[in-house]
């Protein structure tokens, strides 16, 4: 028979250790959308409320435990078998509720960072479902028995005062599986049409496939659910069903608030971030000149081409420095091309770079730009340059002038608040 044990020690460190880390992580949230982002939503009070029914059934367990819950139930008093009775009550309802608001805090950001109508209505049909679901979960869970006493004060397992345990748990746990199945495919055909480069797309998937470990523990919890329901010794089989809620939940926890910590790192170690990008595109700068010589120094110059006799030339091409200096204006259209990754944000190969990138640029007057005197490019009243008539790479995407190395700051066709929703502030 499967066994459900595990030693108080086990209890109280899962428990404890994983409340502690998933609180940490839900403050270092916090702060980063009240006060790095200041985009704080709907989301960040669900999430808090998620935290505080999992610090509660974290007491709960802890609890059992230090009442006898782990030990043979025959060594342990009547008073110290009520006792750990009621914590477990207590627990049950208090792990569907945290659940409840964990689930509804992740739609309610999936619904800040996506807003394609299809999407946005699919979320709020599964917000429906898991809502009918939190709600009878936790009345099955309170209203148990009757009077509601009696759940703690009887030993039996097949109580006629009482709902079937293990048809009405296995029950409740099955759609708590499927839900969260649900809840964690959703985003990724949205993220898998995003027009960025394959290696963003991909870290973005992880980041919000994470979920899927979720999913696991939610499995291993309903494996542990037989053995309380089904044995005489409840106390020495609770433990393991106890141990993989508290992880399921905190896991939860942790994968909703980790699309919003990149943020709190930026803002707490910005010498990190920076030294990383500098490793990363000194990589790249290297695996450039070695692969072609008459693409030597590519990212330092590259060569606009407006026609076949105007050619405007940037140094540092695309960095801070040189753009925000000299464009007010702070918009350039272009091909969609990203330098670091040397491919398309729609994943295709960009043209050679000795070939040039055709652009249609709008810059302010300080701009410097000296055409020829037979040029075709004419200075409008208004003091902007603008290119001549006839066949050109028509652009897919205009980009801010300060531009971040990050992923998370590529044009990509959703939303702006985004960033400010994954508490990554554009400076």
């Amino acid at each position: 028979m499967l066994s459900g044990h595990s030693s108080p020690a086990a209890i109280y460190g899962t428990a404890i250790a994983f409340t502690v880390v998933s609180g940490i992580v839900l403050i270092a949230r916090l702060l980063t959308r009240f006060f790095v982002a200041r985009q704080a939503g709907l989301d960040d009070a669900f999430i808090s409320l998620g935290w505080f029914f999992s610090a509660l059934m974290g007491v709960a367990i802890c609890n059992q435990a230090y009442s006898g819950m782990g030990v043979h139930m025959w060594t342990l008093t009547m008073e110290d078998i009520t006792t750990m009775s009621l914590w477990f009550w207590a627990f049950v309802w208090l792990y569907y509720t945290g659940l409840f608001f964990t689930k509804l805090s992740i739609l309610l950001q999936y619904l800040r960072i996506f807003p394609q109508d299809g999407f946005r209505r699919i979320c709020f049909i599964v917000m429906a479902l898991i809502s009918v679901w939190s709600i009878w979960s936790v009345f099955s869970a309170i209203f148990m028995c009757r009077p509601v006493s009696h759940f703690w004060h009887s030993i039996s397992l097949n109580d006629p005062q009482c709902l079937p345990r293990l048809n009405t748990w296995y029950a409740n746990s099955a759609v708590n599986i499927v839900t969260d199945f649900a809840i964690v495919i959703l985003p990724l055909p949205m993220i898998k049409k995003l027009e960025v480069p394959p290696r963003q797309k991909m870290l973005l998937m992880a980041i919000f496939g994470v979920g899927f470990i979720t999913c696991l523990f939610s499995i291993l919890r309903l494996v542990f659910i037989y053995p309380i329901a089904s044995s005489a010794d409840m106390t020495w089989n609770s433990p393991l069903a106890n141990i993989w809620s508290a992880v399921e939940l905190n896991i939860g926890i942790l994968c909703s608030c980790a699309p919003t910590l990149k943020g709190a790192v930026q803002k707490g170690f910005p010498k990190l971030i920076e030294s990383l990008g500098s490793l990363r595109t000194s990589r790249k700068d290297s695996a450039d000149s070695g692969s072609s010589g008459s693409t030597q120094n590519s990212i330092d110059k590259i060569k606009l081409k407006l026609d076949d006799k105007h050619k405007l030339t940037f140094s540092s091409f695309f960095q801070r420095s040189m753009l925000s200096a000299r464009a007010t204006e702070k918009s350039i259209s272009r091909s969609d091309y990203d330098e670091e990754e040397a491919t398309g944000f729609d994943g295709t190969s960009p043209a050679p770079i000795e070939s040039g990138i055709e652009v249609v640029t709008s810059f302010a007057q300080t701009t410097e730009m000296i055409p020829d005197q037979d040029s075709s490019v004419s200075r409008a009243n208004s003091g902007k340059w603008t290119a001549p008539e006839g066949p050109k790479t028509v652009v897919s995407s205009t980009i801010a002038a300060e531009r971040s190395d990050s992923w998370d700051d590529a044009p990509i066709p959703v939303d702006q608040s985004l960033f400010k929703t994954l508490g990554v502030v554009r400076k």
